[in-house]
């Protein structure tokens, strides 16, 4: 009963997997964040507004690779042809994410959601939604692929995060307060 373990370096922080493309002439870019295409199997397509759940960021160099191309069954030559419809996204780790600052300077620390104005885009997270994760540096401007686009690194952590109102959260302190008197209303 002994224990192994293998290490494993990398230049990169982020573990992605192959999703194919909705639509091949709107191919996500480096760092636009992704919602699953609920119309087909293992694929995905740019996410649009806060209204929906993120699943990844296009990653722009991932350090590991989780699972192989999906080739079309009639693809007869699939090792040349897989990057047309597919994508690696990046489903954990830290990656450079684009960025809106529709809801003010983005700062370490800040939860991001979609955009509702620039699609694949993060914004700063205001109030009560879906997240793709936390901002781990301060916004720079990167060279992705072809394109120069305002970023900042992300931990990717998905899921549903709320946001509590200063003034719910008083009134909520008041209200807890009027019951501990016993005071009904």
């Amino acid at each position: 009963g002994g224990a192994s373990a293998v290490a494993y370096t990398t230049s990169s922080a982020d573990l992605a997997e192959y999703f194919r493309v909705s639509d091949i002439n709107d191919k996500p870019q480096f760092g636009e964040i992704v919602a699953l295409d609920k119309n087909s199997e293992k694929t995905v397509r740019r996410a649009g507004s806060g209204e929906e759940e993120p699943l990844g960021i296009i990653s722009t160099n991932p350090g590991f690779i989780g699972n192989g191309p999906i080739c079309r069954e009639s693809d007869v030559d699939c090792d040349k042809n897989y990057t047309k419809y597919n994508s690696l996204v990046a489903i954990a780790g830290q990656v450079p994410v684009r960025i809106s600052e529709e809801n003010g300077p983005i700062q370490v620390g800040d939860y991001l959601t979609l955009s509702s104005t620039t699609p694949g885009a993060a914004a700063k997270l205001v109030e009560s939604g879906y997240i793709v994760g936390v901002a781990i540096s301060n916004a720079t401007s990167t060279t992705l692929g072809s394109t120069t686009a305002q970023t900042v690194n992300v931990f990717i952590k998905s899921g549903w995060r709320e946001v509590e109102s200063p003034s719910l959260g008083r009134w909520a302190s008041l209200l807890e307060h009027i019951k501990e008197l016993g005071i009904e209303f």
